[in-house]
C-alpha cells in the first residue's frame, strides 16, 4: 500500500520517546489559528497552501513579543516564505496553519521504502531507500536520541550519526513523502 502524506515525529506524554510518523495529506486541515500564530511556526498562504513559510517573528499588535495565545487572539508576523519573499506584520488571522489528530497516522517500520521530497510531491527527492529501524531502550545511557528526544526505535541504514540526525530532521520539518508500507498485522 503506498500513503502520501507528511513525515512527523509524534511525541506526547505517555509514549516515553518519539515515533517516526506518517501522516496522511487527506488528513491534513489547513484553518486559520483561533489562538494566534507563534515564532517558528510553519505557515500557509490561503490563495496558495502550497506556499509555505516560516514565522521569523510574532508579536503583539503594540510590538511585544506574542507569547500566549487565547481564544481570538491574533499576533503579527515577519514569515519568510518557501519562494524567498518576506511578509512583515501579517495579521495571524491572513494565513493558515495545519492541523491535525490521531486519524491517519501511521508509525514508519522496518523495511517501509520512503521517498522523502524537498517542498512536496514531485519536487527534488532529498532522500529515498528501505527503512531499517533497530528497537532501542530510550532510557539507555547510549540510546540515540532525536535532537534530545529519546526515540523507540535508531535508524541504522545510515552510515553515520550525522546522516541519522539529517534524516531525522525530515521528520522534524514535516516533509512530504511517499511511503510504500510493508504489511501490517491488526
Amino acid at each position: 500500500m503506498i500513503e502520501t502524506g507528511k513525515l512527523d515525529f509524534f511525541s506526547e506524554t505517555g509514549t516515553e520517546g518519539g515515533y517516526y510518523c506518517l501522516q496522511r495529506g487527506e488528513y491534513i486541515e489547513y484553518t486559520p489559528s483561533p489562538h494566534g500564530v507563534f515564532t517558528n511556526q510553519m505557515v500557509y498562504d490561503p490563495e496558495n497552501i502550497f506556499r509555505e513559510g516560516r514565522v521569523l517573528s510574532a508579536y503583539n499588535k503594540d510590538g511585544s513579543r506574542f507569547s500566549r495565545g487565547e481564544s481570538g487572539a491574533v499576533s503579527y508576523l515577519d514569515i519568510e516564505w518557501c519562494d524567498e519573499n518576506r511578509d512583515i506584520a501579517r495579521a495571524s488571522d491572513s494565513v493558515l496553519v495545519e492541523q491535525w489528530g490521531y486519524e491517519g497516522s501511521y508509525k514508519i517500520q522496518n523495511k517501509d521504502s520512503i521517498t522523502i521530497y524537498s517542498k512536496g510531491i514531485g519536487s527534488a527527492v532529498l532522500w529515498e531507500g528501505v527503512v531499517l529501524l533497530e528497537p532501542q531502550d530510550s532510557y539507555s545511557e547510549n540510546s540515540y536520541s532525536a535532537k534530545g528526544m529519546g526515540v523507540h526505535h535508531e535508524p541504522v541504514m545510515l552510515d553515520c550519526k550525522e546522516d541519522k540526525d539529517s534524516w531525522t530532521q525530515f521528520f522534524f520539518e514535516k516533509k512530504w513523502a511517499q511511503v510504500v508500507l510493508t504489511k501490517r498485522t491488526k
